[in-house]
């Protein structure tokens, strides 16, 4: 679908160039201080043939002389060094699955001490399903509620509406107008007469939506959260008419990952969207010490931004447009490889394999 410079490789080997040409603070101390250096080593070298010659030594013996003080305190392997070590290293990062943008990266890997991770597409694999579709609504079907609300999902890029979408699979769509998306909470789009909303809690009280049994709908979104699954509502004209149930799978090596991260003294915390009930069942399924909800955006970044603060040392790992933000500003943001395309380019390193053991 892409050509030339737009393709995939071709970002890779952009990606890779630039990682070994950009200079690590290390290298920059190095090359200020080989500036220094040289000149020093060339005038002691300059002295020590003057001064052997002054006590009659032959030209070649003086000469030879002052080339040994340069020969034995050549600073190349301080001006050398580093380039060729960020050279290795960047060349074996990608060749095991990591696009790293420059050494000041793993310089600041070294030095974290708490990694926060988003949960969906990232502790998850990404890929949910519609589980349950239940109507409140006695005047509709499941069907149509289905069409209603993929005709707006399609319009979003969020997994959650792929999931939906893809469950509506030979059903008829219907036109949307006025479609939006509201970060961290859910989308909305006009159908006929009908503002459609489909989201959180928090969306459908935003927008005036209620439901005559509030408690029974509680209740029910409660046993699907308990195990870890998703659940967002849909209504227009003040009422909630249905929910949907979604349902992820964690990644196989999660559990692994996260446990090899708290044996190196590190901190893991799951930031997310979702809401407290699902994404603290994710937390204890997959062992992370804190788990963060209902977070938009910019609750992200500010979350990294207070830790940082505080004098934590940040690493953020994501995979959607919603963790641009916190990517940036984290001491080290790594990307997976098949999030989109900002979180990507927000990253300081890209995860092409997708596989989380990369990050240990």
């Amino acid at each position: 679908t892409k050509t030339g410079k737009e393709t995939v490789l071709s970002n890779i080997i952009n990606a890779v160039e630039d990682a070994q040409a950009r200079k690590p603070q290390i290298q920059t101390i190095a090359d200020r201080v080989v500036g220094i250096f040289v000149p020093v080593i060339l005038i002691i070298a300059f002295l020590t043939v003057a001064a052997y010659m002054l006590k009659g030594a032959s030209t070649q013996y003086a000469l030879m002389t002052g080339i040994s003080v340069i020969v034995i305190a050549c600073p190349c392997s301080l001006g050398l060094a580093t380039p060729i070590a960020i050279l290795i290293f960047t060349s074996m990062a990608s060749s095991k699955g990591i696009l790293v943008r420059g050494g000041e990266v793993i310089e600041n890997a070294g030095r974290v001490d708490h990694v926060i991770f988003d949960k969906t597409g990232t502790i998850t694999l990404g890929r949910p399903v519609l589980k349950e579709t239940i109507v409140f609504d006695r005047d509709v079907d499941r069907e149509y509620i289905l069409s209603l609300a993929a005709s707006i999902e399609r319009l979003s890029e969020h997994s959650i509406g792929h999931a939906i979408t893809e469950s509506a699979k030979g059903l008829d769509l219907f036109d949307v107008s006025e479609f939006k998306a509201i970060p961290g909470k859910g989308v909305e789009g006009t159908i006929g007469s009908k503002k459609v909303f489909i989201g959180s809690m928090g969306l459908m009280d935003e927008s005036g939506c209620s439901s005559d049994s509030i408690q029974f709908l509680m209740d029910v979104s409660l046993q699907f959260e308990k195990n870890g699954d998703t659940v967002i509502y849909m209504g227009w004209d003040k009422r909630v008419r249905a929910l949907f149930v979604i349902s992820d799978v964690i990644r196989d090596e999660t559990p692994k990952v996260v446990d090899e991260l708290r044996k190196a003294n590190t901190t893991v915390s799951i930031v997310s969207g979702d809401n407290r009930i699902t994404t603290g069942s994710i937390a204890s399924m997959v062992g992370v010490d804190r788990a963060i909800s209902e977070a938009s955006p910019v609750a992200k970044k500010e979350l990294v931004t207070d830790m940082q603060s505080k004098g934590h040392n940040i690493l953020m790992v994501g995979d959607g447009i919603n963790d641009a933000p916190a990517l940036t500003e984290a001491m080290v943001g790594i990307a997976m490889g098949k999030g989109t395309d900002i979180a990507m380019e927000s990253a300081d390193a890209v995860l092409v394999r997708n596989d989380l053991k990369l990050i240990l």
